[in-house]
């Protein structure tokens, strides 16, 4: 699936999120960084899940 054209990369994202928590109290901070961890977590999922489908795929396509 290719990325919108207005989609920012990973990094801007993070750069972003970054100056968002500047000056936030500790415990805004922590409780960022504790859903950005979650979320990055399900998204490794999503993409192993991915993945496994996408060569599913493939395979079931080989044999007809």
């Amino acid at each position: 699936m290719r990325r919108p054209s207005k989609a920012s990369s990973l990094a801007d994202d993070i750069l972003a999120i970054r100056a968002a928590l500047d000056g936030a109290s500790a415990s805004a901070r922590e409780r960022t960084l504790k859903t950005l961890e979650r979320l990055t977590e399900r998204l490794a999922l999503a993409e192993s899940e991915r993945d496994m489908a996408l060569g599913e795929l493939l395979n079931s396509r080989k044999y007809d």
